[in-house]
């Protein structure tokens, strides 16, 4: 909680380099000659990194900032599992439509999340192993931390282009 006053002169940056990471396995449900189904299974990495730095007449939690400089970290990697169900629809050889929707939720330590993760998607596939994927998504993330020493809530979000890579074997 830092609070600058009205007219006051000073100096806030946060900075965020917070990255996601997962890994999942899919697993066949529905698969005839156009249309598979899989339930997606895995891991969801949070890898959450935060710094903030402010300069000049600032409180922090109400009492004044003595030195007119205050410094702040949290960093921790949470691994939450993930769950979702993939859809394709091949409309050809080479071509193929997709949704998926992804939720990835619960709690790790002192950091507890859920996160919504669906997409609409096109694929081309290059090679029987290979293929290109791009279409919209719709991201959306809430997390809590909830340490001794930092309780913060963040959000994020996101809804655009996505492209991504597919490998099969």
């Amino acid at each position: 909680d830092i609070t600058v006053t009205a007219g006051a002169r000073a100096n806030i940056t946060l900075k965020d380099e917070s990255a996601f990471y997962y890994l999942n396995y899919n697993y066949t449900l529905i698969d005839d000659t156009r249309n598979v189904v899989f339930a997606s299974l895995g891991i969801y990495a949070l890898d959450l990194k935060y710094s903030l730095n402010a300069e000049g007449e600032i409180t922090v939690q109400g009492d004044p900032v003595s030195q007119n400089r205050y410094t702040a970290e949290a960093e921790v990697l949470a691994p939450l599992p993930i769950f979702g169900i993939d859809t394709w629809s091949h409309l050809t050889r080479k071509w193929a439509l997709g949704t998926k929707v992804s939720l990835v939720g619960g709690t790790y330590e002192d950091i507890s999340a859920l996160i919504v993760d669906v997409s609409v998607r096109a694929k081309y596939q290059f090679t029987n192993w290979f293929g290109l994927t791009f279409g919209i998504t719709y991201f959306t993330g809430d997390i809590t931390i909830d340490e001794p020493d930092i309780k913060t809530e963040v959000g994020y979000g996101y809804d655009g282009v996505a492209l991504g890579l597919d490998f099969r074997f």
